[in-house]
Order: structure tokens, then C-alpha cells, then sequence
């Protein structure tokens, strides 16, 4: 970040090191005094901007087809035809995609990484809480 700042700023390795650290400063302090407070309006927040864009969709959606009466319609005359031909009706259609021995392997590297990376914080959890407790007794 530091050959970044001194890069794009023109900065010396000094100064772009200082704003290194009061980025870094500034987040924690931020963090530390929003906690959960934050946390929880920061989800509320993110929450109604969801639920706005999906409710939109939806109307959207719904005038695509031509209205909720039209949608009935068509949803009626696909279960019809669904039952008529013994079959489940087909709403939406399946992608068609291979898969090679290079995905097979990517995804064997991406399990072990996830695996080792999971298995590495719950040893650092462990360390930390005994290293508390060490601390509490003392």
C-alpha cells in the first residue's frame, strides 16, 4: 500500500507509511466505537435497500409479463399442460454446462485451501483462548 501511495500521490515513503497507519487508525477506531450498535444499523440499512430493489423487481416483473391477471394465466395454462403431459412443468431453463479435469482440480485446490485456512483460525481461536485464560489466573 505504501509503493501504491508513494506511486499515485507522489509521496515519500515517510508520509505514505503516516497515512498508511491513519487509515488503518481511523478504520479501527471507527470499528471499535460503531460495535454492534453499528452493526445492527448498518443491517437495517442494507436491509430496506434490499428489500426496496426486490419489491421493484417484482413490479417490474410483473408489468413484463403483462400484468398479475396475464401472469395467472400463463402459470395456469403451464401447470394444464404440465398435468396433461404427466410432467413437472419446466418454469425455467437448466444451464448445460461441462465440466473437465481442470474444474475438478481447481475445486480439489479451492476445498484444501478453504479447509486449511478454516482449520488454521480455529487453531488461532484455541491459542487465544487459552492465552486469556493464562491471563485471567495471572
Amino acid at each position: 500500500m505504501v509503493d501504491i501511495l508513494m506511486l499515485i500521490l507522489g509521496v515519500t515513503k515517510l508520509q505514505a507509511l503516516g497515512i498508511v497507519i491513519g487509515m488503518i487508525a481511523l478504520t479501527a477506531g471507527i470499528s471499535t466505537l460503531s460495535g454492534l450498535w453499528g452493526v445492527l444499523v448498518t443491517d437495517v440499512f442494507q436491509f430496506v435497500i434490499k428489500m426496496s430493489m426486490v419489491i421493484a423487481l417484482a413490479v417490474f416483473a410483473v408489468q413484463a409479463v403483462g400484468g398479475m391477471q396475464a401472469m395467472k394465466g400463463k402459470l395456469l395454462a403451464i401447470d394444464a399442460h404440465a398435468r396433461q403431459s404427466g410432467q413437472r412443468p419446466q418454469l425455467h431453463s437448466r444451464p448445460r454446462f461441462s465440466v473437465d479435469a481442470d474444474d475438478h482440480l481447481f475445486c480439489l485446490y479451492f476445498t484444501q485451501l478453504v479447509g486449511h485456512l478454516v482449520s488454521r483460525s480455529r487453531t488461532r481461536r484455541r491459542r487465544l483462548h487459552r492465552a486469556k485464560d493464562v491471563l485471567r489466573e495471572r
